[in-house]
């Protein structure tokens, strides 16, 4: 590993970043298959605020769901989630695809790890969650696999709630 990370952090509503996730969502080719709440249903988050860099979590956030994508079939949904418990904020990431074996779930946010299960259905690296991984905990945040079976995957991003002053 040579350098080292480092963001600005600031403080944004979960609305904001769910308007940004969603502008550039629209812009993809698989676009269609995202499905999510609408903006308008999502103003009870305008007064919940994270700090994070919002340009970064975007691209995380960017990532999982452009994996959701490749991993799953084309014509199956990725469902973008976003709840609020006990001042955690949770952006959720399901696709239908094969799943992350047990084995396998922590070591996907490792660098230059790529998965036995799903290699055969797309290209990559095995670089992209390991960034995730870095970004997320650089915004002190969590990023894991909640759940996963051959049926598909939830990714599950974690964020404290900060104070709006």
């Amino acid at each position: 590993e040579s350098g080292s990370l480092s963001l600005t952090i600031e403080k944004i509503s979960v609305l904001a970043v769910m308007q940004e996730i969603i502008g550039k969502i629209d812009l993809l080719p698989w676009a269609g298959r995202v499905q999510h709440t609408p903006l308008e249903d999502l103003n009870d988050y305008k007064s919940i605020v994270l700090e994070v860099n919002c340009e970064r979590l975007v691209q995380c956030l960017l990532n999982v769901l452009e994996n959701a994508a490749k991993y799953s079939s084309e014509s199956s949904p990725i469902n973008l989630n976003l709840q609020l418990s006990d001042g955690t904020v949770f952006f959720d990431i399901r696709d239908q695809g094969c799943g992350i074996s047990a084995a396998e779930q922590e070591k996907i946010f490792k660098p230059f790890f790529r998965g036995v299960d799903g290699s055969e259905y797309a290209q990559g690296s095995g670089v992209g969650l390991a960034l995730v991984a870095q970004l997320v905990a650089l915004m002190n945040g969590k990023i894991y696999v909640s759940e996963s079976s051959t049926s598909g995957t939830l990714m599950r991003f974690e964020f404290q709630c900060a104070s709006s002053d």
